[in-house]
Formats: structure tokens, sequence, C-alpha cells
């Protein structure tokens, strides 16, 4: 702790003489700025384009509104901000009626009409965004060869696609739009997939492909030299004070964004299904970054439980091996027994291995037994630095002069022997260096970063590279904090206090004489704002996930079984407050929400913290867990606090999930995991907010996963197969008609029942694809039948969800399929659930006639299950009402329910509607449903679903 605070110290007496000795600079550095301009600019935004973010009611937020904002304080500008499309921002500026618009890349044609600056001010890739239910997968090729991809005209991302589409030996066929809601045509169909840069947001929607980054700029009116001079000026001198402006800032706003984070395609969802595990070699000793424990053999230190992480985001189990290099190199043995090599590279078998993006950049330092001036030229001695940092490290210091070892005793012992000036060496492994040996050593930072990546053994197929990719760009970066503060800061030493005030004896007793007091207030600012980096979330003041994870540990490190439970708690639909408020009065939300978790108990909430977006964790006392939950779901206080923000009408509900920690010395991330299980139960549902977790909630969960993992697999392999439940005449039962219903053969968890699969698929959207499979299934097995010669096959019904309902060009495609199979419409019938009636009503009934007017016969399934059975009777052009088998056993046994459903069937009639009645199971149903002049049944008195074949051989017989 001292001698942190010394070193902290050393550090800001070095500022403080910098700026002593530049005040001149800072003179000058006034005089220019004074010399500019103070004026209001004209800045042209372009809506949703993430850069600069729709004006809440404080004013502009985002990434460019930011830089325009840092921009300010070299130029003195002021801005006035112009709301407008690409197309007329691009004639304003053009005219000279706005000063600024962008983003834009340059290209020969705009610099003709448009000055530039020098710098640009980000990076931007070129997108193929889909609609998040399309069922679209990432890089799709097949699906994407003939699709239809919407843009805007003169867009810069078109000849970025056509040379996409050329290396990938595919067309595309573009439909130009100037709409302002992407989304609704998206979804609505209007072209598959929408192409635009990445900063911009779109609702609803998923990136399917990610072309080429490309830089870009803020552009200005051709001539505008005083416009040019400023923004050169300003982003010279931004540059040149922080040259990690731009990164900071697009770390700020864009990282935790999902379209930042790749997505898996199908092929590599496949291979991780295959691999089960793969061995990674990594070094035995070089603390703190990878080393094996020595007590426990096990692998230890930052890049290692780094690693753990991206091996559990890929889903890949990881198992580290210790590696040993000698002379420069690997031995085959060892090379030959890995996958992955996480050492550094600089050994001769691996230079020509692939490499994955890096997964941690570590900051180096300079270090000698002398004081030096860099700009000298020196012998500097670096040990495992692989020929990628070192090409860095001679681009940043030409004039040094580098020599190699294998180990850092290696170089140490260069070093004392004075056969090299300084020794370059990580951050985080001089730390461990300092607090273990005995020399004193004088410190100098760099700009330079040691890149830590995976090599790739060639035995791997080249899939394996993109997967690992994607998996380190989703790291979470409190998770990475955390890593590296746990290996590194909370580790013992073993420093005597003797050695401490030896090797610092002389900074002590200037710091006594001269600068002890004002400094010691100083050092103790600095310290806070430095933990308030990553420990202080910045949008509502509270604790980090990274500190909660520190403090819960070491809270439940002395707890005993139960004794504690972790709540997480999400506002429920808090994109929307985003979407229509605006971000400020979204993050105004957060703090009051904040601000009430802790005031719900005082004193009982043991510690709290925001994990991401809307999400709220923290841990009390298990004993106050029917309090804290009363509090939480009515809390009439918070409601009213948000409704000073959003609005009298806005009612805030929340999504509770609660984790009775069982067994506290379980990793925080699981317990995390457990109470987010929980609260996927409630959430969107009405009733009840809260629920806890229970093992059975995560064998769901775990279920839930295997089904989305696999269905994509499932289809392509035909895993989904139909049967089918015939349907009687109640007058004769004669055969005329059946259902196909779907069943899926799943390799791992066997024949699953559609109650399992199906609402999952509506909640993803996969519920489309397999609709449409299943409705060309069973074209082809009518096909077939008409082409063995049967003549009286009966009407078959097939099943449509109220998702695939709305999908655009429905009716066509449904014709077109059964065209395909040469089907007479007239031997199809679309089922649709009473459900779907509830909402869109003048919607389906359009999709009701169409479906009709191409020969499609259509029924309500499922009727009597919805609250507006009989107000649809009079509206519905359906042909056929299928009364709901669950209503049917709930009013049978009753003499008024018997009355109800007479009711019903008696109006149908007068209506011209064909009645079926499902789940039939005995004799007495039939023969009271028969006396009600019922017209068809279906359910398991007269037959159970079968196979195709079984129900041939019925068609055959004639039963």
């Amino acid at each position: 702790m001292i001698k942190n605070w010394i070193k902290s110290t050393i550090a800001l007496l070095v500022i403080v003489i910098l700026i002593i000795t530049n005040l001149p600079c800072l003179e000058s550095y006034a005089q220019d700025y004074n010399q500019l301009n103070h004026r209001v600019v004209k800045v042209g935004y372009y809506p949703d384009y993430a850069t600069i973010l729709e004006p809440a009611s404080d004013g502009n937020m985002g990434y460019g509104y930011d830089y325009l904002k840092e921009i300010a304080k070299y130029t003195g500008w002021k801005y006035e901000f112009v709301k407008c499309s690409w197309d007329d921002g691009v004639k304003l500026l053009q005219e000279g009626k706005i000063d600024i618009f962008g983003p834009m890349q340059k290209t020969e044609e705009r610099e003709k009409i448009f000055d530039f600056p020098n710098v640009q001010m980000g990076t931007e890739y070129g997108v193929l965004f889909a609609n998040k239910n399309s069922g679209i997968l990432y890089e799709d090729l097949d699906f994407f060869n003939g699709m239809k991809v919407g843009t805007e005209k003169e867009n810069y991302y078109t000849e970025v696609m056509n040379q996409y589409c050329k290396d990938k030996g595919i067309k595309v066929n573009y439909v130009y739009t100037d709409s302002e809601d992407i989304g609704r045509e998206l979804k609505e169909g209007l072209y598959d997939t929408y192409l635009t840069g990445d900063l911009q947001a779109i609702p609803n929607t998923t990136v399917v492909a990610r072309l080429s980054s490309e830089p870009y700029y803020y552009a200005t009116t051709k001539g505008n030299t005083e416009i040019i001079a400023g923004l050169n000026y300003a982003l010279k001198n931004i540059f040149k004070n922080d040259k990690y402006f731009e990164q900071k800032l697009y770390e700020k706003y864009f990282s935790n964004r999902d379209i930042s984070k790749p997505s898996i395609t199908k092929k590599e969802i496949d291979l991780i299904k295959k691999t089960k595990k793969l061995i990674v070699g990594c070094q035995s000793d070089s603390k703190p970054l990878q080393y094996f424990d020595k007590k426990t053999g096990l692998p230890s230190g930052i890049c290692t439980d780094i690693l753990k992480e991206v091996g559990n985001i890929s889903g890949i189990e990881f198992e580290f091996v210790p590696v040993e290099v000698k002379n420069g190199t690997i031995s085959k043995e060892q090379l030959d027994g890995i996958d992955l090599y996480a050492c550094y590279h600089d050994v001769s078998p691996l230079k020509s291995l692939k490499y994955t993006d890096a997964y941690l950049n570590v900051p180096m330092m300079i270090v000698s037994n002398k004081q030096l001036n860099l700009s000298d030229k020196l012998n500097v001695v670096v040990y495992s630095f692989d020929e990628k940092n070192q090409g860095q490290f001679k681009k940043e210091y030409p004039q040094f002069s580098i020599k190699k070892t294998e180990t850092i005793e290696e170089a140490l012992s260069v070093l004392e022997k004075n056969k090299a000036d300084a020794m370059l060496i990580p951050a985080y492994t001089y730390d461990e260096l300092e607090q273990t040996d005995n020399q004193n050593f004088y410190v100098y930072s760099t700009d330079i970063k040691c890149r830590m990546d995976l090599g790739i053994s060639s035995k791997l197929p080249a899939e394996m590279t993109y997967i690992l990719n994607k998996s380190i760009a989703r790291l979470d970066n409190d998770v990475v904090n955390t890593i590296i503060y746990k290996n590194t800061s909370t580790r013992a030493y073993d420093v005597s206090f003797a050695k401490l005030v030896k090797d610092n004896s002389w900074v002590i007793l200037g710091l006594l004489t001269l600068f002890f007091a004002i400094l010691l207030i100083v050092i103790e600012t600095s310290n806070r704002k430095l933990k308030s980096v990553l420990y202080v979330d910045s949008s509502t003041g509270k604790a980090s996930l990274a500190k909660f994870r520190i403090d819960a540990r070491g809270l439940l490190d002395n707890a005993k079984a139960d004794e504690y439970m972790l709540v997480s708690i999400d506002v429920n639909n808090f994109k929307y407050i985003n979407d229509i408020y605006g971000y400020d009065a979204g993050n105004k939300v957060l703090k009051i929400l904040a601000d009430h978790i802790e005031m719900i108990l005082p004193g009982e909430i043991m510690l709290t913290a925001r994990r991401a977006a809307d999400n709220f964790v923290f841990i009390s006392k298990t004993c106050n867990k029917d309090k804290v939950f009363n509090a939480m779901s009515d809390d009439s206080l918070l409601k009213k606090d948000v409704q000073l923000v959003l609005g009298p009408d806005y009612d805030l509900t929340l999504s509770i999930g609660a984790y009775i920690i069982h067994q506290p010395f379980k990793n925080i991330s699981v317990m995390l995991d457990y109470a987010n299980i929980a609260k996927k139960t409630v959430k969107g549902k009405v009733g009840n907010p809260i629920a806890e977790y229970t093992p059975e909630m995560n064998e769901h969960m775990e279920l839930k996963k295997k089904v989305t993992v696999g269905m994509e697999a499932g289809l392509l392999h035909g895993e989904f197969i139909t049967c089918l439940q015939p349907k009687y005449s109640l007058a004769d039962e004669s055969l005329i008609g059946a259902e196909v219903l779907v069943r899926w053969k799943h390799p791992e968890l066997g024949m699953l029942s559609p109650m399992l699969f199906i609402p999952l698929f509506e909640e993803n959207g996969f519920i489309e694809k397999l609709d449409m499979y299943i409705f060309e299934a069973t074209c082809k097995l009518i096909q077939k039948w008409n082409q063995a010669g049967l003549t009286k096959i009966p009407r078959i019904s097939v099943n449509i969800s109220r998702v695939t309902l709305c999908r655009k060009n429905l009716v066509d495609e449904l014709k077109e399929i059964a065209q395909k199979y040469h089907i007479n419409t007239r031997q199809l019938e679309i089922e649709i659930t009473e459900g779907t009636l509830e909402r869109s009503t003048e919607r389906i009934i359009k999709i009701i006639n169409n479906l009709k007017a191409v020969g499609f016969y259509v029924s309500i399934d499922d009727f009597g299950s919805g609250y507006s059975s009989l107000s649809i009777l009079k509206d519905m052009p359906a042909d056929i009402i299928k009364i709901d088998k669950e209503f049917l056993s709930e009013t049978f046994d009753s003499q008024k329910g018997r009355k109800i459903i007479n009711s019903i069937i008696k109006m149908s009639k007068e209506l011209n509607l064909e009645i079926v009645a499902e789940g039939i199971e005995t004799k007495e149903q039939a023969e009271a449903l028969r006396a009600m002049n019922c017209d068809v049944a279906q359910g398991y008195y007269f037959a159970r679903p079968m196979k195709p074949e079984a129900f041939e051989h019925m068609i055959i017989n004639g039963r």
C-alpha cells in the first residue's frame, strides 16, 4: 500500500515538473486558440446514424457529438444541428447552407465537390442488416445468391458489396429506398437485407454479413477554408494530446453493441458441436501472464484466465498444458500435441502458424538500473518478444539496438552485467518483478502494446480461426479488467518494510521536506479517479460489475449456505424508452432505479451494481427475502419518480430473478447466470414479476440452448418429421381428411414434442422456416400419392403460425410450392390459430381472403381458447371452425357446457361453417357431438397420429 502511494507520488512530481517547464507552450497554444474564429457552425446529421443521435430533452449525444465537442475546445465553435436525410444533407452542404456533414467516406468523386480534413474521424464497417426473425444466417452464401438488397442510391458501400459478391461468387439484386423506417421494410419483406454502415441503428435487426472497414470523415463545402483549417488544426492537436482519443470514444458508444460482436455461421456451429476439446500450450513460469501454480499444478495467470473465458464463450473446452522452449525452438513432439499455442511466437517452428486476433494488449515499459534519455542510441534487451511486437518497437524507437533472450532471468542478467542499457518488459510482469526483486529500477512508460494471441495448429479447420476471433470479440471488458485486477493488485507479496524504506529513501526524504501535505491530497484524489474508471458505473454512479464481483467474493468467502441471495433486475421494454424518449431519459431512469434499489431496505442491501444496459444486480440477506420482493414488485415511489421523467402515463414494470446462494464458494458468474435464468422465466409475462431459481430452470434453459443451437442443422439433416392424424365424418365415420403434425427426432434429446420447440421457434422467428418446410413436405407427400394413382386422397390440413402468416408474399409462396408439385390447392387446408386473430384483424381477413382466392381452404384452429370466439364468427371469412380440445374437455362434463358447445355448432351452421371437434377421446363424446350435428371428429378415440406410410395404407383401404 505504501509502495503504491510512493509510486503514484513520483509520477505526480514528474507531471508537476513537466507542466511548469511547458508553460511557454501552453501560452503559445492559448494564443493560437484565440486566433480562431468563434462562430456558429451548422452541422447536418442523419437521424439514427449513431455518430449523432436524435436530440434528447437536454441536448444531443453520441460519438460524433462528443467528437465535435472536443473539436470546439480548439476552435471555439458553437454548433447548430440540422436534421436531414442523406440526400438533403449532401445537397445542403454543396449549396453551403450547412458547414459540416457526415459521416461519409472519401472518394475521388466526392473530393471534387467537398473538402475533407487531413485526419479521419473514425472507421466504419459496411454491413448487411436483416430482420432478427428472418432466420437468415451469418454469411449464408446459398441464401445470399439472388437475394434482394435494400440500399440508398449513391451508397458508398454498393461498390464494396459488388466486390464482396465477386469474391464470393454470388449475385444480388438491389432495391433502392429512401425510407426512414428500414426496420419496417425489412420485416415486410420489401428486401431481404439492407446495406449500410455499421454505425446506423436499425431496430429489430441483426448483422448477417460484415464487409470491409473504411475510414470516414466529416466534410465541408468545397472552398470553405475556414472550416477545413479549423478541423485540421483541432484534429492534429486532439491526436497530439491523446492518440487513443478515437479508440476511447468508440469503446464508449459502440463496444457493447451486438453489432460489434460477430455472429456464428451455420458451418461454424457444426464445427463447434464436433469439437469437444482443444489443447492449449502455454508457458509454465511467466508470472503473472501465464504459469502453472507450483502448489496446485493448475494453469493460472492473466492470459490463461482470459483464454478460459474465450473457451466458455465459444462453447469449446480448453485444456492447458505447459510448453518448454529451448534455444529458440519447441520440440516437434510438443507441437504435435497441442491445438493452440498461447506463448510468444518468436520460436522457429511457430513463425509460419496462423494467429487469432489479440485477446489482450499488454502495455510495455522500459526499465533500467540507471537514468536514461530515450532519445539516445541505446542497447535494449527483450525476451520472448515476437517479430510483430519487435517491429512495433523498432518503429517507435528506431535509434535502439535490440538484443533478444528467451527468459526474463537471462534479460536481467544481461542488464546487471551492463551488456544492455535497458530492458523492455510487460507492465504486469514488471509489477511482479518489482515486488520480489531487490534491485531499484528506473521506469519509463511507452506507447507499445504487446499483442497476446493464439497460434493455431494447421491440423485445425480454417473455420476455427473465425470461431475463436468471434469469441475474442465477445469478451466482456468488465470480466477482463477483473481478471487483470485479480492477478496483479490482489496478489500477496512478501516485501519487508526495511527493503521498502531502503529502496525509496531519497523519495521519502524529498516528499517529507517539500511536497508531503499537498501531494497527499492530490494523490488521494487521483487514486479515486483511477478507481472510478474501473469500479464506478458512469451512468448511475454506482458500483460497476467488476467491483461487484470483487466485493461479492469477499463477502461470500465467509458466508454460510443460504445466508445471502443474489437478485437480478431488468426494466421491461427499456429499449423502447431509449428509442422513444431518448438516451438521456433512459439514463435518468437507470439512475432512479439504482437509487431505489439501495433504498428498498436501508442497510440490508449489501452490494449493488449495474451489470449491463438496464440490468442491475444486488446481494441481500435471505432472511429479508419476502420484504425485498414485496418492495420491488410494488414500488409506487419508483414508478412516480420514473413518471416525472417519462410522463404520467408511463407504467414502469420490472422482471426480477433471484438465486438463493446455497454454495457461497461458487463462481460469481455462475450465480449471476442462475439469477438471470430465473428472471427470464418471468420476462415479458403478466402476473408475478419475480422468480426464484430452481435446478429445473437451468435444465429448461439448457434444453432451450440445445434446441436453438440444433434447429438449423435439424432442418438441413431432415430431423423434423411429419405424421398425420386422421379426421372422420361423424355422420358415417368415413375418412375425410388429416392434419399434418410435426415431431423432432433430435440426435441427442430423442423424439421431441412440438410443445417443447414450437413456442421457442415462434419467439426466435425460426418457425417461418419450419412452417414452409412442413408445407413443402406435405406437398411432396400428396404428389407421391397422386403419382401412385391414389384417387380418393382426402383434404390435408397444414398449420401456419401467426409469425409466418405475416410473412411478405406468403400466399404467393404457398401457391408456387403447390404448383411446383402439381397439387390442386383444393386438396390443402391452412390452419391458423384463434390467437392470431386478436391483433391486426383487418390484415388477417385480407390474408384469409387471398388464401381462399387461390383455392386453399382456411380453418380457425383452437376455437374457444381465446376471448373473442363469438365475435370472430361473423367477421372471419374462414371455411372451417375447429373447437379447441381443452375447451371441449372443460365444458363437456356439465349441462351448461354442452349447451354452449351446441350453441356454437348451431351458430356456425347458420354461417355455413364446417365444424371440427378436436381431442375426442371417448365414445360418449363422439355420440354427443354427433347428436349436436357436429361435422367432423379428430382425436385418439378414432385414431392417433401416424406415419405417412400408415395413413397411405388407410387411403388405399378407404378407412
